[in-house]
């Protein structure tokens, strides 16, 4: 015969983080922003470019005045992260 068990958990639901640098960028013009959108608060953020550490770029927007693969990261308290890469 089973017994009648009852569990109780609370839940903490924690939203995912984003990184959407969109489509690659040509661009004629001396500088270009970026912005991986996201919409989680607080974060940390990290920038590469060419896969070198930018160590000064710590938001979540980076002004750009190189050609290059740049890749944006994203990482929230909860410790769910997210990655974008973009060429310009």
């Amino acid at each position: 015969q089973c017994k009648d068990t009852t569990m109780f958990a609370n839940l903490t639901i924690v939203p995912q983080p984003l990184a959407n640098l969109g489509p690659d960028i040509v661009a004629c013009r001396p500088s270009v922003e970026l912005d991986l959108k996201n919409p989680v608060e607080p974060a940390e953020y990290i920038w590469l470019q060419n896969g070198r550490v930018i160590p000064t770029a710590r938001t979540g927007k980076l002004i750009v005045r190189a050609s290059g693969t740049y890749i944006g990261g994203v990482i929230t308290e909860a410790g769910c992260f997210a990655l974008d890469t973009i060429q310009v």
